[in-house]
């Protein structure tokens, strides 16, 4: 693949990823708000539990476009975050 196109998809994966942490952290928050409000959290718990699945989709995509231009010898200099929210895996 072109490294042009391959940069737009690894800036594209970047964007996800920074959105994904993003929402996990405010799903984080609203479970901590609902339980000090006695509130059952299961449910967004589980949401949590998908989100932070579909992060570690992100974060593997991020790589593999990374190894796709280091195969090519069109590696990017700068090293992304590739690790996952905090929290993620809990």
């Amino acid at each position: 693949m072109e490294r042009t196109v391959l940069l737009e998809h690894l800036q594209t994966a970047r964007r996800h990823a920074d959105d994904g942490r993003a929402i996990i952290e405010r799903q984080k928050r609203a479970i901590a708000s609902l339980a000090a409000a006695g509130i059952d959290t299961s449910d967004a718990e589980r949401i949590l539990q998908t989100l932070e699945e579909t992060q570690t989709c992100h974060l593997s995509d991020m790589q593999k476009i990374l190894n796709e231009l280091d195969d090519a010898g069109l590696a990017v200099t700068a090293d992304p975050d590739l690790s996952p929210a905090p929290g993620a895996g809990d």
